[in-house]
């Protein structure tokens, strides 16, 4: 049977990975034509870049909580991306559903790959900014986030700030 304490912790991690996905979605609908290979320079990731390096860190997790090894595919085209982000998303959460995850699995996939990808995602929004579409405000505590909804189909935004 499970704990309520192991219940707790995957529904939070559920919680932190339907986030990734609702933040994630805000980032990349919207914007400007050429995006996806937009070049803020100096050797700064192109948002293509940073999406393929997002679904590598989940897809690792994924490996991990499997006991597989993981080795990155190239960085393919930016709706291929968008597919394995979405689909690593997916299959993290179905994993949260059918296991009971350890305090310390918990915590190295927070510390890890799920701050990873929130970090990202900023980045994200910054070169958005830079590429002249910048993301409409939101008040994303007030975001409806709902564990499971980990694709690309995501309810309108919440009220401005």
């Amino acid at each position: 049977m499970t704990t309520p304490r192991k219940v707790a912790e995957s529904s939070l991690l559920r919680h932190a990975i339907a986030t990734l996905a609702y933040r994630a979605t805000r980032a990349i609908k919207g914007g400007p034509a050429g995006f996806p290979d937009f070049e803020a320079g100096k050797g700064a990731r192109t948002p293509r870049d940073l999406l393929s390096h997002m679904a590598n860190d989940i897809e690792v997790a994924v490996s991990a909580m499997h006991g597989n090894e993981y080795e990155p595919p190239a960085v393919g085209l930016w709706e291929t991306e968008l597919a394995r982000f979405y689909t690593a998303l997916r299959q993290m959460d179905e994993l949260l559903v059918k296991y009971e995850i350890p305090d310390h699995v918990a915590q190295a996939l927070i510390q890890g790959p799920v701050t990873d990808v929130l970090a990202h995602i900023g980045q994200l929004a910054l070169l958005r900014r830079l590429a002249g579409a910048p993301m409409p405000g939101e008040n994303y505590m007030e975001a409806d986030v709902e564990e499971g909804r980990v694709g690309p189909d995501q309810p309108p935004p919440a009220e401005p700030l």
